[in-house]
């Protein structure tokens, strides 16, 4: 599809093209020769070709390497957590992904181990992983949307989630409460905001509760959403879920990361 199809315009009203259609006509080259011939300017060329001297591939290795083995680290943590929730040795785990869907509670909860950025998530994850290897197929469904759920879930979700829970409880009286209120006690997060809560409600963690709130508008000082106006409970599923990473954090089955021997 053309820039133009569409009815779209592609330059400015001097003529000049606009900075949408110059990042999405951007070249990536590995040497100046093909910088240039891709039509670059020379002072840019240089500027690319600096990205594949030896020292950066170096160094680029060594970051990958380093990256490599955290992340297998902690795939491996979230695997022993499972083994020892089925109580089986780590190896024997893959045998009890004897169907697709258990394959697929598998690959991903390991892929989101490895990629979490706090250690409470990939002891979630291994209880989780643990529970659905070793059940049936109604819980691995329940497995795999907790396991999709904590993968996408940073610690500005869980803040979020947490303050819209606050004392209350799965079966007890519904907490509603506007973002507003948790934007004036954190008022860093008033850009971020209507993404966290996108997330949060795109896994079903939490949901609107009645109508919107009038004449509150005024008290949002850091950023307006439309989302600011109405009041947010948390679900019976958004429950389960915090409580697993509460369990993590400070249970009475919450583990510490192992250290790696070339950290001893």
């Amino acid at each position: 599809m053309s820039a133009d199809q569409g009815g779209l315009e592609n330059s400015s009203p001097t003529g000049e093209p606009k900075w949408v259609d110059k990042a999405a006509n951007g070249v990536f080259a590995g040497t100046v020769s093909a910088a240039l011939g891709a039509g670059l300017d020379p002072a840019t060329a240089s500027t690319v070709a600096l990205f594949v001297t030896p020292v950066v591939t170096e160094a680029l290795n060594a970051v990958g390497s380093y990256l490599t083995k955290k992340q297998a680290g902690k795939a491996g943590w979230t695997l022993s957590i499972a083994a020892e929730a089925c109580q089986v040795e780590p190896d024997q785990l893959a045998g009890l992904a004897d169907t697709p869907p258990k394959e697929f509670l598998l690959a991903t909860a390991l892929r989101a181990g490895a990629n979490a950025s706090i250690p409470a998530k990939v002891v979630a994850l291994g209880k989780v992983l643990g529970e659905g290897l070793a059940n049936d197929d109604a819980k691995v469904d329940e497995a795999t949307m907790l396991a999709l759920a904590l993968a996408d879930l940073e610690v500005a979700h869980i803040r979020v989630l947490d303050y819209l829970a606050g004392d209350s409880t799965p079966f007890g009286p519904p907490r509603a409460v506007t973002l507003l209120d948790f934007l004036e006690a954190n008022p860093g997060y008033g850009i971020p905001i209507s993404a966290i809560v996108a997330t949060l409600e795109r896994h079903g963690l939490i949901r609107t509760q009645g109508e919107p709130v009038k004449n509150m508008v005024w008290r949002a000082t850091t950023a307006y959403s439309d989302q600011l106006p109405h009041r947010y409970r948390v679900t019976f599923f958004g429950h389960e879920l915090l409580g697993r990473i509460r369990e993590a954090v400070d249970g009475p089955t919450a583990a510490e990361p192992p250290v790696a021997e070339d950290e001893q």
